[in-house]
C-alpha cells in the first residue's frame, strides 16, 4: 500500500484561482472534526483548547448572475471546489451585530432569517444546498495565495432586470402627449412661459 507525499498532494492541488465575485455553490460534503481553538493558548498542562468543527466542501455551479464561470487564467471553473469551516460554537453574531458566517451558512442554506432562532435537525441536512457567496483571493500564513469564502451573499431576486435607468420615469414621459400640456394664455407653455413647441423632443 503506498500513499502520496505531501509534495505530490500540494502539486496536484495547484491550479489557478477563481476571481473575486459573487458565486452560486452547492454543498456537496460535510466531515465533522475536532481541532485546536482558532488563536488559543495553550493551558498551564500544554494543551490547547479544542473546538467542533464541520468542515464543508462546496462546488461553483455559476456566477451569482448565472453567467459561466472560469478562473484567473479564462479556463472553465464550473465544478471547482471552494471549502467552508462551520463552528458550532461561533454560531452568534460579532461585536459590531453582524451575524457570524458559520451562522449566515446555516441560515442561507436553509432559508431562515439570519436575526432569528435557527433550526436545524442534522448537519448533512445541509448536503445538496444551495449558497451564494463572496469569494476572495488571500495570502495564508505560508505565504500563498488562495481562494476563501468572505461572506454569504441573499440570492438574486427572482425575474429579469430592467436595463431601462428608470423604466418607470421612461413610460411616464412615453405617455405624456401635447394635448395634455396646460394652455397659457391661448399658447402651450411650459412654467418659464417658453412655447413648448419650440422645444425640441
Amino acid at each position: 500500500m503506498q500513499f502520496k507525499s505531501k509534495e505530490q498532494l500540494d502539486e496536484e492541488q495547484k491550479f489557478s484561482l477563481l476571481l473575486q465575485d459573487d458565486y452560486e455553490l452547492i454543498v456537496t460534503n460535510l466531515e465533522p472534526a475536532i481541532r485546536d481553538k482558532y488563536m488559543a493558548k495553550a493551558d498551564k498542562d500544554g494543551k490547547i483548547p479544542q473546538e467542533e468543527i464541520i468542515n464543508v466542501t462546496l462546488e461553483v455551479v455559476a456566477c451569482k448572475d448565472g453567467s459561466a464561470v472560469v478562473d484567473e487564467e479564462g479556463k472553465e471553473a464550473q465544478g471547482r471546489k471552494v471549502f467552508f469551516t462551520i463552528r458550532p460554537e461561533s454560531m452568534g453574531f460579532k461585536r459590531e451585530g453582524t451575524p457570524s458566517k458559520s451562522r449566515s451558512f446555516v441560515a442561507f442554506a436553509t432559508g431562515q432569517d439570519v436575526n432569528g432562532a435557527l433550526d436545524l435537525a442534522d448537519w448533512n441536512d445541509l448536503i445538496g444546498k444551495t449558497l451564494y457567496a463572496e469569494v476572495v483571493q488571500y495570502k495564508n500564513q505560508k505565504g500563498q495565495i488562495r481562494n476563501k469564502i468572505e461572506r454569504f451573499v441573499n440570492p438574486p431576486k427572482k425575474g429579469k432586470k430592467s436595463t431601462k435607468k428608470n423604466p418607470s420615469m421612461e413610460e411616464e414621459v412615453e405617455e405624456i402627449k401635447e394635448e395634455d400640456i396646460p394652455i397659457i394664455g391661448g399658447k402651450a407653455e411650459s412654467e418659464e412661459g417658453v412655447d413648448v413647441k419650440d422645444i425640441p423632443f
